[in-house]
């Protein structure tokens, strides 16, 4: 039994991955194991409440990311027996402390977060990195960085205002989308189309991935992590932007629903946001951004701004697409300081709002 609010059903049964929910699995599973990553929603996500909702007996394995499990909340159920046992390599705060209460119990295994530090991984590690920093610097060419595309540096140097502006069309998508990714769909226009787009797309992937799983996404792995999730993508390529000199379009489309965003260059060096699902905009894609679907009515922008002033945060910036006078709209909110999760619930309560949503890029 599995629960992963981003994979799709169909690819869940081609690896023999029964989708269900997290009560189910609290109620029914014998063996709880973690992968994800650590954001605010999978924050203490296995604690007091979630141990209550139980079976007797379970067993729990956390090899993802400390923070995860409450680790206050373990130990009282490990105590009491509610837990069988746990097994830990990750923790809140790391090394794992001398005096932590988790250390005095028999019923859990733990083990420092160290999986790649043996002695043969080391030696591989420190040949592999001095055969590619010679490449470098010999013949300018960047083989299996993690944080740029294996490209030659003058090649790097044309393309990189496109791979940031990729990577974030991705994260921004990746924070937005509901439901498990099926198919994605990457278009690129006008000049951007005669650069090497092999190197784009995996920024893009990264940006995409990063908030979904728990693992490290980068430029390597990114394409492989896709296909792993049995996610297809398409790229396609015309010679004509309308409206710019390069485009790029990314749809993705989920179980649920389709998400379009499309972003542009300016002055071959500035990467812009210029539209969400199908409504035009103009977003500098930095920072901590609100992002919400609304009403296109008077009043809604100045009960927004009012609401994040009242709570001291100070906005730097908004842009609102709307499809017509008094029809849909939407609203993205640069601000200086990321809002709570309660200040999101207050706007997503005022009359015309709806999909409120903090976006970090």
């Amino acid at each position: 039994m599995a629960y992963d609010p981003f994979l799709t059903e169909e690819f869940a049964k081609s690896i023999g991955v029964e989708m269900s929910t997290l009560d189910q699995i609290y109620s029914n599973a014998d063996f709880i194991s973690i992968h994800a990553p650590l954001n605010d929603q999978t924050r203490n996500l296995i604690g007091k409440d979630a141990f209550s909702r139980m079976k007797t007996g379970v067993r729990i394995i956390n090899c993802a990311r400390g923070g995860i499990v409450d680790e206050k909340a373990l130990y009282e159920v490990l105590k009491s027996g509610k837990i069988k046992s746990a097994a830990l390599d990750v923790y809140e705060k790391e090394p794992l402390a001398k005096d932590s209460p988790l250390l005095e119990l028999e019923n859990v295994v733990l083990t420092p977060h160290l999986g790649a530090s043996t002695e043969e991984a080391q030696v591989k590690i420190a040949s592999e990195s001095s055969d590619m920093i010679i490449d470098f610097f010999t013949k300018g060419i960047i083989r299996n960085a993690v944080n740029m595309p294996s490209v030659d540096m003058e090649t790097y140097k044309k393309i990189n205002p496109y791979l940031e502006l990729a990577e974030k069309i991705g994260l921004l998508q990746g924070q937005l989308i509901d439901g498990g990714i099926k198919e994605i769909e990457i278009a690129y226009a006008g000049e951007v189309s005669n650069i090497n787009t092999g190197a784009v797309t995996p920024a893009y992937l990264k940006g995409l991935l990063t908030p979904i799983l728990d693992v490290k996404v980068n430029f390597v792995n990114a394409a492989f992590l896709a296909k792993e999730r049995g996610i297809k993508v398409r790229e396609i390529k015309t010679s004509e932007a309308e409206d710019y000199s390069s485009l790029i379009t990314a749809k993705i489309t989920t179980e649920r629903s389709q998400m379009v965003v499309s972003g542009t260059v300016f002055s071959h060096q500035f990467p812009r946001i210029v539209n969400i699902k199908n409504l035009d905009v103009d977003v500098d894609p930095q920072g901590c951004m609100i992002v919400l679907d609304n009403i296109d009515k008077p009043g809604m922008i100045g009960k927004i701004g009012t609401l994040l002033g009242t709570n001291g945060i100070n906005i730097a910036s908004m842009q609102v697409g709307r499809n017509k006078i008094g029809g849909q709209a939407i609203t993205i909110i640069n601000v200086d300081v990321c809002p709570s999760e309660e200040i999101l619930r207050k706007i997503s309560e005022i009359d015309g709002t709806a999909n409120v949503k903090m976006v970090q890029l």
